[in-house]
């Protein structure tokens, strides 16, 4: 796997820097009729992020965005992720927030997408609660996908970032 140089065009702590990074992988994935299931574990690791601050107030707010780009690893192989979060809901006395996030993997099998919503913290890399997302579909061999991933772990923040989980998807289902 070739190790990109890590960037950011603005380090931001908690939730805007550690939230979704997360896609499951089919670069790596080996070929499998129609109706198998995958599962396995991944683990994703920051490369590139950007929190855009729609309202310039320097705190996450409702409608700002955070766009990221990953490397990851697990049950399907290393691959690279790119993804996109909207903060929905902020409660900065609570320290909490809900972002929905869409996150789209291309690898040389073809490409899977992802959406859902995490609830974080904003202050520390915390995620208040294990999420789930439904795999949206792809292309190539995952043109049929279905399915889902499960976020059970954020550790870090910035492009220290990683997450970890499990997924399972059904191909042609």
């Amino acid at each position: 796997m070739r190790t990109p140089k890590k960037r950011t065009s603005l380090a931001l702590a908690g939730s805007a820097a550690l939230v979704a990074g997360v896609v499951v992988w089919p670069a790596g994935a080996a070929a499998a009729p129609e109706g198998e299931v995958l599962e396995g574990t991944f683990e994703t690791d920051r490369v590139e992020e950007v929190f855009l601050d729609h309202d310039a107030n320097g705190v996450p707010s409702l409608g700002d965005e955070l766009v990221y780009t990953n490397t990851s690893t697990g049950g399907l192989g290393d691959a690279t992720d790119r993804g996109h979060c909207v903060f929905h809901q902020v409660d900065l006395a609570a320290d909490s927030t809900v972002l929905h996030c869409t996150a789209t993997n291309v690898g040389p099998r073809g490409s899977l997408t992802v959406q859902g919503v995490s609830r974080t913290g904003i202050t520390a890399p915390v995620l208040r609660e294990p999420s789930s997302w439904a795999v949206t579909g792809g292309t190539g061999e995952f043109a049929s996908a279905s399915g889902e991933i499960h976020i059970e772990e954020f550790e870090g923040a910035g492009l220290d970032f990683r997450s970890r989980g499990t997924f399972r998807i059904v191909l042609g289902g």
